[in-house]
C-alpha cells in the first residue's frame, strides 16, 4: 500500500518546475502558445495538470515565466556580451552571431518559437521584441552601427 502524501510541497519540486518550463518550450514552439494545452505540456513533462497551477496558477502565468526565465536571460547575456564587445561593426557582428549560436544550441526550440510567436503577424510574443528585446538589443546595435558611420567605418549608404 503506498505511503500518504506527507503535508507541504511535493518532492523533486524544482526539477518538476523546470521541466514543465521545458515542455512548455518546446510544446509553444511546435503548436504554437494558443494551441498548446495545459494538459499535452503537462503530458510532455511527465507530470500532472494539477502540477502546472500549482507553480504557474495557469496558462498565461506559464508563458510569462518561459519569458521571464528562459528567454529573457539568454537576451540580457547577450546584450552585456555586446556591451563587452568592440565598438566596430565587425566585433559586434562576430559577438552577436557567435552567441546568438551558443544561444540556440543551448535552447534549439528557440528558432522555431521566435518564427512562431515573435516574427508572425499576430504571434503571441510579437510585443516582447519591441518591449523588451528591442532595447536590449536591435537599438543599441543601430546606435553602434551609426556610431561607425559618423567614425568612418561603415558606408554612410548603408542603413
Amino acid at each position: 500500500m503506498p505511503r500518504p502524501r506527507t503535508p507541504g510541497r511535493p518532492s523533486g519540486e524544482a526539477q518538476q518546475r523546470e521541466r514543465l518550463l521545458d515542455a512548455a518550450c518546446q510544446r509553444f514552439a511546435q503548436q504554437g502558445i494558443q494551441a498548446s494545452s495545459l494538459r499535452g505540456i503537462a503530458e510532455a513533462a511527465q507530470v500532472t495538470p494539477a502540477l502546472i497551477h500549482y507553480y504557474f496558477g495557469n496558462k498565461p502565468k506559464l508563458t510569462q515565466a518561459v519569458i521571464d526565465e528562459r528567454l529573457m536571460p539568454e537576451f540580457e547575456r547577450l546584450a552585456g556580451c555586446l556591451e563587452q564587445a568592440g565598438d566596430t561593426p565587425l566585433e559586434q557582428v562576430r559577438t552577436l552571431v557567435t552567441e546568438l549560436a551558443a544561444i540556440v544550441a543551448k535552447h534549439p526550440w528557440l528558432p522555431q518559437l521566435w518564427a512562431r510567436e515573435v516574427l508572425t503577424e499576430g504571434g503571441a510574443l510579437r510585443s516582447l521584441l519591441t518591449q523588451r528585446i528591442a532595447p536590449l538589443l536591435p537599438l543599441r546595435l543601430a546606435q553602434r552601427f551609426a556610431a561607425a558611420q559618423q567614425r568612418g567605418e561603415l558606408h554612410d549608404a548603408i542603413d
